[in-house]
């Protein structure tokens, strides 16, 4: 204990780390692969996902990657409310 503090390791967690993880947000820059875009969503949900991509990194000024990522969302095996 320091300062008062229990800084063991788990000490404050009260849910799975797995629940923690869930909370962050994920983006969909996966290069065009629906098979990642579904891994990200069965495991944090269409509420916690973001459109993104890595256009500055893109070797045709973001028109490969924007284009690219709309069409691996497309492919998703999901609702169109969820898509959207």
């Amino acid at each position: 204990m320091r300062f008062g503090i229990d800084l063991s390791p788990g000490a404050h967690f009260t849910k799975p780390y797995a629940d923690y993880y869930r909370m962050f947000y994920a983006d969909t820059a996966c290069y065009g692969a629906t098979a990642t875009l579904m891994c990200g969503y069965n495991f944090f949900g269409a509420g916690q996902m973001l459109f993104a991509t890595d256009a500055p990194y893109d070797s045709m000024g973001g028109a490969r990657l924007v284009k690219e990522t709309i069409r691996s969302v497309e492919e998703m095996n999901i609702s169109p409310r969820k898509r959207r």
